[in-house]
């Protein structure tokens, strides 16, 4: 028996001796870092203040075993904020522990791609924030935009987006996304005014044909009173289901596409004016 258990530990201590931590700065020259990240590797993004950055993230390839790591040293303690904006693309990254304070609307916060044509797949950003605490601009930006496939959004705060753009939008093409939304909390967002205030979308009008097959599941809205749309659907074949909304100004709309489901949802309106239900159009 201590013979297999030793054996056991020589291999595992072999096996983790080939992960690298790779720390940045927010002065770190990235290059050099995207060319050595490996599958399994991490990177270390250093607490502090990281402002008006730019950080992409180009073509990091983990595997669905040894996916790449991209973390804050210590959860919630690497604060991007002004106009910082994170990209990445590849495939197997995991983001984790940022927070995304009062962006300035100089462009969208994060992205799953680098480029029009270099998307991220089986990606996933988890246990991030994204608040505003100062009143916004009238420039439009978007906080989380969802490309490529079989990407995951879940465990992350968003709350009081002030500007105009929705919180939340995915991508949809003719191959279906097959992305994940669950377990986040959309907190309060004040009314707009005007139309492109929803806390989700997926899909646009052009697009609304096509299948998405995304799942927003398990989520917690709360006070989204951007606009009439809590979430917004244009595009097929997406499940809602046991998402809780409370004092939400507004529905869960299902404005295009077909064969969409909603399943298992609360709707509590708490007697507030415009608080409503499910739309289908």
């Amino acid at each position: 028996m201590f013979r297999i258990s030793l054996h056991c530990l020589l291999l595992l201590l072999v096996f983790d001796s080939s992960a690298k931590e790779i720390r940045i700065t927010p002065e770190s020259d990235l290059k050099p870092v995207l060319k050595q990240a490996e599958p399994g590797d991490t990177i270390l993004m250093e607490d502090g203040i990281w402002k008006d950055v730019k950080l992409r993230f180009e073509r990091l390839m983990g595997t669905e075993k040894e996916p790449i790591h991209l973390r804050a040293e210590s959860p919630g303690k690497v604060v991007l904020t002004g106009s910082s904006q994170v990209r990445v693309s590849g495939e197997y990254v995991i983001v984790s522990g940022l927070s995304f304070l009062n962006p300035e609307d100089e462009g969208d916060v994060f992205e799953f791609r680098t480029h029009s044509e270099r998307h991220a797949h089986h990606c996933r950003i988890t246990d991030c924030s994204f608040m505003q605490t100062k009143p916004g601009s009238d420039e439009k930006s978007l906080w989380v935009n969802v490309y490529g496939t079989h990407n995951r959004v879940d465990h992350c705060y968003f709350a009081r987006k002030q500007n105009k753009g929705t919180t939340l939008v995915v991508w949809v093409t003719e191959t279906p996304g097959e992305h994940r939304i669950d377990h986040n909390y959309f907190g309060p967002r004040p009314e707009l005014g005007e139309n492109g205030g929803e806390t989700i979308r997926i899909g646009i009008s052009d697009t609304s044909e096509f299948n998405s097959r995304t799942i927003v599941e398990s989520n917690y809205f709360e006070k989204c009173n951007g606009e009439g749309e809590i979430i917004s659907n244009k595009s097929c074949e997406n499940i809602y289901r046991f998402n809780l909304f409370e004092r939400c100004e507004g529905s869960l709309t299902l404005r295009h596409g077909h064969r969409c489901l909603v399943d298992g949802n609360v709707f509590l309106g708490h007697k507030v004016n415009g608080t409503g239900g499910v739309r289908i159009i």
